[in-house]
């Protein structure tokens, strides 16, 4: 038997009433060979000190107790699967527990289950548990220097208040779509707890915020090379995130119908997408830097309450401010470089001159704005929604990842002298959007398409240049719009319509279209219309590119 063992077994024997001190070993050296037979022996305030082996049991914990290495010892305390129906490792009932330097490993349900207050886990390795830590219904608890291995969540909070998450690890998530959110750290229904200092790598979610989880500090934490980094979700409010850094994540931050919170001097680094906003308002952003983001920020909802946030030009991508306004009338935007434009519920803006260089130029619920000489390229164009009576001139919107410009419910807004070319998918992109007026434009060499209407009506596309898109034009389930005098030239194919009643020209005097794949005589042409599908044609196209604008006719 070692000297230690014996000095213990000593001081055990002179302690009288005070508090006691256990030691367990597995070997059969020492008092108890489980860990339970001592639990049953100790009362309140007593510590077990555990010798290094491997101990297959489950625990429960029904009074205050230390649970600890025993100190000189080299090795590690396995505390592994027993086939307990129940599947914890250690339940703690009692309150003011404290259990460090245990590998607990298998365990169908938490490695240590607490539903208790004031205890103390630290220093403990959970591989392959259903979770590291389970609090439920608990308080003032700390979970401190902690590491979490293929667990579906590190550690886990269910109703529980007022605990400190510190300086723990989580690595190797197990996502499991069919059963439970797998999170390195989740917080469902559970306020005022402190996550600080604590890192998850390789998980679905990073960390999880769910159902009403309130008041909570994040600080300091790190979550990187995941899907998400911290996903809020349902009346999560008054939440503060600070000086947390998310790297290699798919989605860093998102939030959903959650309210309040405070996000400051965050940092997103090799991130898809940023900061996604849905459905939330009243949020503050401040100070949060990203770098090499794809998409950085996006807010969106179903109610204008929904872009009620406070969004400050404080936050950068790769070093250009966001510039985000949200119910502001008669404000001038010119000259600047940015990573993105945003107008929520505003109107009689001027935003002229400026050069976006990562996101989009944003509009939502906004009309009788000038969008005049920017520069939208190489990010995502411009995406106009519910927004109407806006002039959008001279813009040029080329090699975006998606359109040049996509209009979604918007109508009565005038499109003219812009260039959209070299675009991902369309140049100009129209759904559900009525009454425009697309004039002027030059329209060149997208992936798609040229020109696409999607359920829209009544719209006049007038004098555009339509050159070498894989479709020119293209009508869908949309009626009553007007085309004429576009040049539509060496596209793939030039135009389709599925026959819902538009025109592609007005009549004999006005004429129709210059198709570069069309041979006739006339500008415009009489006898020989340019059929486009079975059933629509170009009555009366021109031969000529821009044969409307040489004077009489001429045949």
């Amino acid at each position: 038997m070692k000297l230690t063992t014996v000095l213990f077994i000593l001081l055990i024997a002179g302690t009288g009433a005070e508090a006691k001190m256990y030691i367990v070993d597995d070997d059969g050296f020492a008092q108890y060979d489980s860990i339970n037979e001592a639990v049953l022996a100790a009362g309140d305030g007593d510590t077990l000190y555990v010798k290094p082996g491997i101990y297959k049991e489950h625990i429960l914990l029904d009074k205050s107790l230390t649970i600890m290495p025993l100190r000189g010892e080299e090795g590690s305390i396995f505390l592994e699967y027993d086939g307990n129906p129940f599947g914890f490792g250690i339940k703690v009932q009692a309150d003011d527990c404290v259990i460090e330097g245990l590998t607990i490993s298998n365990f169908t349900g938490p490695g240590i289950y607490v539903n208790s207050d004031g205890n103390d886990i630290r220093d403990n390795l959970f591989i392959n548990d259903l979770h590291g830590v389970l609090l439920n219904s608990s308080s003032q608890n700390t979970i401190e220097d902690n590491l979490a291995r293929r667990c579906l969540c590190g550690i886990a909070l269910q109703n529980s208040a007022g605990n400190t998450i510190k300086n723990n690890q989580a690595e190797d998530g197990v996502y499991n779509a069919d059963r439970l959110i797998s999170a390195g750290i989740l917080l469902y229904s559970s306020d005022n707890n402190t996550i600080t200092g604590n890192s998850a790598a390789r998980w679905h979610r990073g960390i999880v915020l769910h159902v009403q989880s309130n008041s909570n500090l994040l600080e300091d934490n790190l979550v990187s090379d995941g899907v998400y980094g911290l996903w809020m979700n349902d009346s999560c409010e008054d939440n503060e995130i600070k000086r947390c850094r998310f790297a290699n994540i798919t989605n860093a931050i998102e939030l959903r119908q959650s309210f309040r919170n405070s996000i400051r001097n965050n940092q997103l680094d090799d991130i898809d997408h940023g900061i996604w906003i849905s459905d939330s308002s009243a949020n503050v952003l401040e100070e949060n830097v990203l770098t090499d983001v794809v998409w950085g920020l996006y807010v969106y909802g179903d109610s204008e309450d929904s872009f009620q946030n406070q969004i400050a030009e404080s936050n950068t991508m790769d070093g250009k401010p966001i510039l985000y306004y949200y119910d502001r009338s008669g404000v001038r935007v010119e000259g600047r470089e940015c990573a993105q434009i945003t107008l929520a519920y505003c109107d009689n803006f001027t935003v002229q001159k400026n050069v976006i260089t990562n996101d989009a130029l944003f509009l939502y619920g906004s009309r009788d704005n000038l969008i005049r000489n920017n520069d939208i390229s190489n990010c995502y164009g411009m995406y106009i929604h519910d927004s109407s009576h806006n002039m959008i001139e001279g813009n040029l919107a080329c090699k975006n990842r998606f359109s040049g410009i996509f209009l979604v419910d918007s109508s009565s807004n005038r499109i003219a002298e812009n260039t959209f070319g070299q675009n991902n998918k369309n140049g100009i992109l129209l759904s559900g959007s009525n009454a425009n007026q697309i004039r002027e434009n030059v329209i060149e060499s997208n992936l798609d398409k040229g020109i696409i209407l999607i359920g829209s009506n009544e719209n006049e596309i007038v004098e555009n240049i339509i050159v070498n898109n894989s479709l020119g034009i293209s009508i869908k389930e949309s009626r009553a719009n007007e085309l004429y005098h576009n040049n539509l030239i060496d596209n793939l194919e030039q135009a389709s319509d599925d026959g819902s009643n538009n025109s592609w020209d007005r009549g004999p005097l006005t004429g129709g279209n210059h198709w570069s794949d069309h041979i006739c005589t006339g500008d415009p042409c009489y006898d020989r219309p340019r059929m486009i599908g079975d059933e629509t044609a170009d009555n009366y196209p021109f031969q000529s590119r821009d044969g409307w604008s040489l004077g009489p006719k001429h045949i």
